[in-house]
């Protein structure tokens, strides 16, 4: 199974760049960059703010991602590890995330996982 980070991965939607914004009101209208066509779990470096922040990021995913199968949060200062340790756990076969520093993290601790970089809408390999 394949792995993805949410926030300007699969997501057009930056809660960093928005400033101020909840995430309900982020996710309202944020467009989608891209779809896998297969299941796939979604490890998103996020603070759940309450529980309106995490419905309005399930919605979003249950609307527009159907493959989906389940979505893990992380947050702190050691993000690409708690991200690695996810990835090995569940054995997911690759992991695609916007974020070249974390890519490198999670590269060096888990050589076998192929690991991919969305830019612009397009995921190309790391």
């Amino acid at each position: 199974m394949d792995g993805f980070d949410l926030d300007d991965t699969l997501a057009g939607a930056n809660y960093k760049q928005a400033g101020f914004k909840r995430l309900a009101d982020i996710y309202r209208d944020a467009p989608v960059l891209f779809t896998p066509d297969s299941p796939f779990v979604v490890i998103t470096a996020r603070k759940i703010e309450g529980k309106a922040d995490k419905l309005a990021t399930e919605q979003w995913l249950q609307q527009h991602e159907p493959n989906c199968r389940r979505t893990y949060y992380v947050s702190g200062s050691d993000v690409a590890k708690q991200k690695a340790q996810i990835i090995g756990r569940l054995h997911l076969t690759s992991y695609t995330d916007n974020n070249p520093k974390h890519l490198s993290e999670m590269k060096a601790l888990l050589p076998r996982v192929q690991f991919y970089i969305m830019r612009d809408g397009q995921r190309q390999p790391f």
